[in-house]
Parts: C-alpha cells; structure tokens; sequence
C-alpha cells in the first residue's frame, strides 16, 4: 500500500518508519478483534458444512445396501450421517428407528429428524418391548437389561422397516440380536450400523453383534475438527491415526498444567469469562467435560463458572454444560474444556 502510494502520486516524502508502524498496528487490532471466537465459530461452522457434501456421498454410495456397517474414527461424522441416513429413509417411506445407548445422543436426534422417526435410546426399547417384565430383566456388566430371550415372545415389540444403530460399539451381543429382531424382515428391511473400534469402552465384542457378514464401510476423512484439533487428539491419546485431517487449519488447542485444584478452577473461571464476555462466544456453546463425575473434579462443589450457572443433563440458554466424556460420547460443542484430572 505505501509503496503503491507513494509512486501513484508521486510523493517525494512518504512516511515514516513510526507512521507505517503506528498504521500496520491499527490494521492488526482491527484483524485481532474480527478473529474473537464469538466471530470465527459460525465462519468456521460455515466451512465445515461444506464438508457435508462428503457425508452425502456417503449416504448415496449405502443406497443399494440394505444392511451395512460403516466403521469411523472419532470426528469422521458417523452420528451426522447416521442421522442423514435415518431422514433419507424416512423420505422414502416406511418406518424408521434411530438407536443408540446414550439417552443424549438420542435426544440430539430427536431435535433434528422428523417426529415421525423414532430416536430410542437402547434402554427405553428394552421397556417397550419388556413391559411389565422389565424390572425382572437381567443386566449385563455395564448395567443394560438383556431381552433378547423375550423379544419374540413380547406383544409389545415395535418393528420397523429401517434401524439405524449409532455408537454401536457399546452394544453387546445380545443386545445387537434384540435390534435386528424388530425389523419387519430380518432379510429384507434395512439395517445400518455405525461404530467405532477405538471409544469402545466397555471392550464390547460387538463387530458380530448385529447378524451383518459384509466387511464393514470405513470412513477416514475428520470432518468434524479442525486439522490442529484433530492432531492434538490424536498426539495426547494416540488413537486416531488411522483417520486423515481435513483442510481446515484452525487454532492449536491450548494446554494448561496446574499443580493444585485452586489455580486450575481460576484458570477455567478466566478462560470461561473471556470467552463469553470479551470474545462474545455464546455460554450455551461452551462444555466443560471429564471422564469423572462433577463430584469428583475441580468443579466439586461449584454451581457457578465465574457468572455463569452450570447445567448437567442437557445444553441449556446461559447456561454452561458439565458433562462427562461417556455421556457425551457422540456430540460435540463449538467451545470444548477438558478436565484430565
């Protein structure tokens, strides 16, 4: 620009070295302040959603497979197409089930496909189709009733013309057998089951579970992070490296280590007070996770981050969500704290 200037009107005296600094610092506020996080999450959601184009092609290659299992990487958008699965089901007719074990992932289901798809978490099946008898269940290891000797003996089982299984590496034997029991034709309707080798945390022997022999699709590319996101995920638990980054730089992940509870609860109440008040990031947008129980963690005995009220069972207006790792298994957030404690 100075120099464009300078010959344009042919200035004998351009500014000087303290001119052009004090200009070049100007323009460098201007850029700091339109790169807040409150501005940059919808500029980079926007360019994330571009990315969908490759979640359709997706759902456009299964279109011919009527029973498929699609394996993913965390960030490969499997809950995403799983969802897009379920509507594209839906628009062509028929009656469709959208399941998984999380009650939060179903939830988020629901809020998105039509009220005629039924989004159940695997539990609340399980009293469908138990009814009365469902207190005398039999619980497996990780605390899910096992009805598979009752489903096709129940009055009360729904059947359905397409499954959708998200997360299906929470699923056990059993418990895939009892899905694939309500189709309507255990040969003929349609069955898609989405997993994930690597957040299989209850070490699940599941890849048989659901009756499907056809090797499973796989998905490779991240397309739910940014580049620097997913490499630092994958550098701290060294999982994931068998999935590719997107074009989506970002920013790095930032790192803090305390020494003791005090100085890390002041960290967050910064961090969280700068997100919302100074860079304008909406406080609902905000999830603060653990692998532990509230109870257990920095936020003990905490209502309050800084200003903002804390809420545990689902994202809610001002408020900032607490959650731990296994129950949001499968969502996301546009703001992500994570206590390693």
């Amino acid at each position: 620009i100075f120099h464009y200037w300078r010959n344009k009107r042919n200035l004998a005296a351009p500014f000087s070295s303290a001119q052009k600094q004090k200009f070049i610092t100007l323009i460098n506020k201007r850029i700091s302040l339109s790169a807040a996080a409150g501005a940059l999450i919808p500029i980079k959601e926007k360019e994330i959603q571009k990315l969908s184009i490759v979640q359709d092609s997706i759902i456009d290659l299964l279109h011919n497979y009527k029973q498929a299992r699609i394996v993913g990487g965390a960030g490969t958008g499997k809950t995403h197409i799983a969802i897009k699965k379920a509507n594209r089901e839906y628009l062509l007719g028929g009656k469709v089930l959208f399941t998984c074990c999380s009650e939060h992932v179903a939830d988020f289901a629901r809020q998105i496909l039509p009220t005629q798809v039924d989004c159940i978490c695997y539990e609340n099946l399980a009293h469908i189709i138990a009814g009365d008898q469902y207190d005398n269940l039999k619980k497996n290891e990780h605390g899910y009733s096992d009805c598979f000797d009752i489903v096709d003996t129940s009055t009360t089982v729904p059947k359905y013309d397409t499954i959708v299984v998200d997360e299906a590496q929470d699923f056990d034997l059993n418990m895939g057998m009892t899905i694939r029991c309500l189709l309507n034709n255990e040969n003929e309707s349609s069955l898609y089951v989405f997993y994930d080798k690597n957040q299989n945390l209850f070490l699940q022997d599941f890849e048989d579970s659901f009756g499907i022999t056809s090797p499973p699709f796989v998905l490779r590319y991240n397309i739910r992070n940014t580049a620097h996101i997913y490499q630092c995920a994958v550098e701290q638990s060294n999982l994931g490296e068998d999935t590719l980054a997107n074009s989506l730089i970002g920013f790095k992940p930032e790192i803090y280590k305390f020494k003791n509870k005090l100085q890390a609860l002041k960290m967050l109440t910064n961090i969280v007070n700068k997100l919302a008040q100074k860079e304008h990031v909406p406080i609902e947008s905000i999830v603060v996770l653990s692998d532990l129980p509230k109870g257990q963690t920095i936020l003990a005995n905490e209502t309050h981050i800084g200003a903002f009220e804390i809420a545990e069972k689902s994202k809610t207006a001002n408020k900032i969500l607490f959650s731990t790792t296994k129950e949001f298994k499968g969502l996301e957030s546009d703001v992500v704290i994570y206590l390693n404690q």
